[in-house]
């Protein structure tokens, strides 16, 4: 109904239609709550193919979607994101890309992705890739490895949703937060915050009444 939607709004604005009828979208459902353990993570990197461990520790390490992370390429791109190794960033839009509603912008590697993405082969012009070849869908080999784990539930968006709740657990402010994973201080603050040790921790005090 979304997409629907959108197309509709699309076709008027591009004069494909005359009228656009109104859509009624129904309520949002309930965002899933899963997300891996440590535990689960190293399970997943063990029996995990090369190019999918690449995939996963990208996105553990920078919150991103998938499609972002696998059409990065190693050198400067119009098109795509890049990998600069010499300053330790990650642009995961290209040049000459527009910036759309679901945000790439970019990410300062924290030091032991950089360390590590500076000893991977560069076999092709993508970084995660397959024989040299780019991914163009990285979903059938990521949920082979997951159940080879023995995982449930689990979903190439589940390592954002894990990279983004360990770092509030671990105590990321919101104002970095929506900076790193490039994601509305909105979304976050709804789906995320509560994982935070600090959510409403000044709240809790004011309200510690001496009863």
């Amino acid at each position: 109904m979304t997409t629907l939607n959108a197309a509709i709004k699309y076709a008027l604005a591009t004069r494909r239609i005359t009228y656009a009828p109104i859509v009624t979208l129904p309520k949002k459902g309930v965002a899933k709550d899963r997300w891996l353990t440590e535990d689960e993570v190293q399970r997943l990197l063990e029996v995990s193919v090369p190019h999918v461990q690449r995939f996963i520790k990208i996105a553990l390490y920078t919150g991103r979607r998938k499609t972002a992370i696998t059409r990065l390429k190693w050198l400067p791109s119009q098109d795509s994101g890049w990998v600069d190794l010499d300053t330790g960033v990650i642009h995961f839009r290209g040049k000459a890309e527009a910036e759309t509603k679901k945000r790439k912008g970019i990410v300062k590697m924290p030091s032991k992705l950089h360390a590590e993405m500076k000893t991977w082969t560069q076999e092709g012009s993508y970084v995660v890739s397959f024989k040299g070849a780019p991914i163009k869908r990285i979903d059938k080999a990521f949920r082979a490895a997951v159940n080879r784990a023995n995982l449930l539930d689990v979903t190439p968006h589940t390592l954002k949703h894990t990279a983004v709740t360990w770092a509030f657990k671990r105590g990321m402010t919101l104002e970095d937060a929506t900076a790193y994973f490039a994601t509305s201080r909105e979304t976050l603050e709804e789906v995320y915050r509560s994982y935070s040790p600090d959510a409403q921790k000044n709240a809790a005090e004011i309200m510690n009444w001496k009863l």
